[in-house]
């Protein structure tokens, strides 16, 4: 009777150790926690003076507005297209999104400044597809995921912008162009 119950007890504990032992997760399971992310008073203060500046500032002449998302091959692996889509909206007169916050003089602080941050990308992209005009341009990489802010914000908002008359997809590993919506 006293082993049995030794036994049982031994069983409980040991199976109570190895229920409470770590269990590998993929990093995107995992959440953030600690000090680096830790909000402070004035971020939510400073989120929303950027979002105003944002809201009243942000802004593109029509046929000016140029998008992006992806990455490319680059010699060392993968590289984002924001490079490739800046040189594009210089050639062509136009401007993306990075261009015209620095024309506004709009900073977005990074995560390490204000865990509002990516919220504010988020606002910031929506803007910019509620305000594009006529044609619009996205460069895309090779591989885009399908949760970018460009498949997730931009590109529904600027299929339901009636004020876009022509989205042209820009794919710059195949060179190849695709229109999404409007003239051909």
């Amino acid at each position: 009777m006293f082993v049995s119950k030794c036994f049982v007890v031994s069983f409980g504990l040991f199976f109570g150790l190895v229920a409470a032992a770590p269990i590998e997760l993929p990093s995107e399971q995992l959440v953030k926690r600690g000090p680096t992310n830790a909000v402070k008073p004035n971020h939510m203060a400073q989120a929303v003076k950027v979002a105003n500046k944002i809201r009243t500032n942000l802004k593109t002449d029509p046929d000016k507005a140029v998008f992006w998302s992806g990455t490319r091959q680059g010699k060392k692996g993968p590289v984002s297209v924001k490079d490739d889509a800046a040189r594009f909206a210089k050639q062509e007169g136009k401007e993306t999104i990075n261009m015209a916050l620095k024309k506004s003089n709009i900073k977005i602080p990074t995560e390490q400044q204000n865990p509002h941050s990516t919220r504010l990308w988020d606002f910031a992209s929506k803007v910019w597809a509620k305000e594009a005009e006529g044609e619009t341009h996205a460069v895309l990489g090779g591989t885009v995921r399908p949760a970018s802010v460009y498949n997730k914000i931009e590109k529904p908002e600027l299929l339901k912008n009636d004020k876009v008359t022509k989205l042209t997809e820009h794919n710059v590993d195949t060179k190849g162009k695709t229109v999404v919506k409007g003239g051909k």
